[in-house]
């Protein structure tokens, strides 16, 4: 009786080791697998008047996830960014104010975008790129 005392605990303590490392490998890399979402800014340019316009990747390290480019616009009188396209392009953009109520975005050949906002307060904004249709997919 006492063996067979003994032969359950080492069968139970032998059951907590895959426990105890399913346990100790998240303790270890969730860290890395949530942390949250971070934007990385690229080019920025403004106009005369002071909007600016500015090339941003958000990038989540959530297993699965894509980083998303997009292109953003604050208006002078506004305090945040609001996003006009995303898209994922195989070449670098070009952001250009032609002058201060005209910005021109030159995405360059993309494999995917959405549909684009063309007038933004007194900004009008048009758009070049080769690849892809716009599509909400």
């Amino acid at each position: 009786m006492r063996l067979l005392r003994w032969v359950e605990w080492i069968a139970f303590a032998a059951s907590l080791v895959p426990i105890f490392g399913v346990a100790a490998f998240l303790y270890a890399w969730m860290p890395l697998l949530t942390r949250p979402c971070h934007f990385d800014r690229g080019e920025a340019v403004a106009n005369a008047r002071g909007d600016v316009t500015e090339d941003q990747i958000r990038d989540c390290a959530v297993l699965g996830s894509a980083a998303e480019f997009r292109v953003s616009l604050r208006l002078a009188t506004a305090s945040d960014f609001i996003t006009l396209i995303y898209y994922d392009s195989v070449s670098n953009i070009n952001l250009q104010w032609e002058d201060a109520d005209h910005l021109s975005v030159d995405l360059g050949e993309v494999t995917w975008l959405t549909p684009q906002i063309n007038h933004l307060g007194r900004v009008t904004i048009s758009y070049s790129y080769s690849g892809a249709e716009p599509s909400l997919e």
